[in-house]
């Protein structure tokens, strides 16, 4: 198993929706600098510093306002109250910034004449988790509000700047002449602190879509470790049904004839020894062509240290005729015909060689006492068609009835004819297999050939 390290927001890695391998992770890179380490591991431990200093910082504020300009007891309580609610707020910046937002612009239009420098601190916070932990889009729509807000709170701070508390009456209570005086420090104010938010919003925004590139490439990178997976299983699913295949025409045609030459030497054994020894022999020799590829399948199967199986060339057509003179000395009657010119690639003639295999294999096993089989190959420009043809009686232990023969010739569960049918459709072709009008049974399959003569 794959191991993958903890990061966390701070590290540009999202802190939710990380995704999910398996039984596979992604290997993360440990990110450097160990302060940085220690504050990503402690994100409660950050969050708690910052509203400490925030609190402290405006407590100061209120109590030297407090002291040196004989603000009033009320006044006090509800200015910390407000900072306590700001500072509450400011805990829940990572998981919905813009609740600290809000609660920090709502605040500035209350306290911004006595405290605003202090409190400006909570919203310049907020911006900035609102850039990192939302979307750049949502960072620049805020920054617009709380900059207007802050516009705000310095012209109502110009106004009543000498105002114990900031109500609309005492900002209409002013003369034009203090009015006009007050006012022309304003827009300088305002500009000072916009450009402390634009500042909060770029650095946000930067470290933010950072954060949201490096997501991109985990969740890409954890894609494509997924599709990896099922790629291999399903590699490794069709590597075992390609070897079961292989097994079964292995081991059902070669044991096929070995039953058939065995029964035949066993009954001719008294009057006809020399026939007899002859089949044996071609039992061993069919035995021992059975064991060599059942090594060389089994061999792919070992582990990766083991000694690797010989590699020895798949039968094509060239072995065609061996296969046939096989099953003729196991008594079945085959005759063989072919017309055009054969395809050359290996593939293709794997394909037809385990079909006539196949084929033939059931009709040993099933075609009863059958008097003729016939190989029938047509090549021709547009493809390929192959005809395996009995006139059997066929075995059906239940019913005479070609739906019953159909089960008894499929043996194995059906799994021979569904070979023949997945080789053909590997080469773009269809198959088929059943009993005949006239009696017996039939094989046949078409493939379609590009480009492959």
């Amino acid at each position: 198993m794959v191991r993958r390290s903890s990061p966390t927001p701070e590290e540009g890695v999202p802190a939710q929706g990380a995704p999910s391998t398996g039984v596979q992770e992604l290997v993360m890179p440990r990110p450097p600098g160990v302060f940085r380490r220690f504050w990503a591991r402690h994100p409660w431990l950050t969050d708690s510093l910052i509203v400490a200093f925030y609190g402290l910082f405006v407590l100061l504020t209120i109590w030297a306002n407090f002291v040196n300009y004989n603000t009033s007891v009320a006044e006090v309580v509800v200015h910390i109250a407000v900072v306590a609610v700001s500072a509450a707020a400011l805990l829940l910046r990572r998981r919905n910034p813009l609740i600290p937002l809000a609660v920090g612009a709502a605040i500035t239009l209350i306290i911004f004449p006595g405290y605003g420098q202090g409190n400006l601190f909570a919203v310049i916070i907020a911006l900035y988790a609102v850039a990192v932990y939302r979307s750049a889009r949502a960072a620049w729509i805020s920054f617009a509000l709380t900059a207007a807000t802050s516009s705000i709170g310095a012209w109502l701070a110009g106004v009543a700047a000498t105002t114990p508390a900031l109500t609309v009456a005492s900002v209409a209570s002013a003369s034009t002449t203090e009015a006009g005086e007050r006012l022309i420090t304003w827009p300088v104010v305002s500009l000072q602190y916009t450009f402390a938010l634009l500042l909060a919003t770029l650095i946000g925004s930067n470290i933010g879509n950072r954060r949201r590139y490096l997501g991109a490439l985990i969740d890409r990178a954890a894609q494509l470790a997924r599709e990896r997976d099922q790629q291999a299983t399903i590699a490794a699913a069709t590597e075992r049904s390609r070897i079961a295949r292989e097994m079964h025409d292995v081991v059902a045609h070669s044991l096929s004839i070995v039953v058939s030459l065995a029964d035949g030497a066993a009954a001719i054994v008294p009057r006809d020894p020399d026939r007899a020894q002859a089949a044996m022999l071609s039992v061993g020799e069919t035995g021992r062509q059975a064991l060599a590829e059942m090594r060389r399948l089994l061999g792919v199967l070992g582990s990766a240290d083991a000694q690797p199986a010989l590699l020895t060339p798949q039968p094509g057509l060239d072995q065609l005729h061996e296969l046939i003179d096989q099953f003729r000395a196991a008594a079945l009657p085959v005759e063989y015909t072919t017309t055009g010119i054969r395809p050359t690639d290996e593939g293709l003639q794997l394909a037809l060689y385990r079909i006539v295999q196949e084929s033939l294999t059931n009709a040993l096993r099933y075609a009863g006492s059958p008097t003729r089989v016939i190989v029938d190959l047509d090549y021709t420009s547009d493809g390929v068609h192959l005809v395996v043809t009995d006139d059997g009686c066929g075995e059906s232990p239940t019913s005479d009835s070609p739906a019953a023969r159909q089960n008894s010739r499929s043996g194995d569960g059906g799994r021979g004819l569904i070979g023949i049918r997945d080789r053909a459709a590997l080469f773009g072709g269809s198959a088929s297999a059943g009993p005949r009008a006239g009696g017996g049974w039939q094989v046949s399959a078409t493939i379609p050939l590009t480009g492959t003569l």
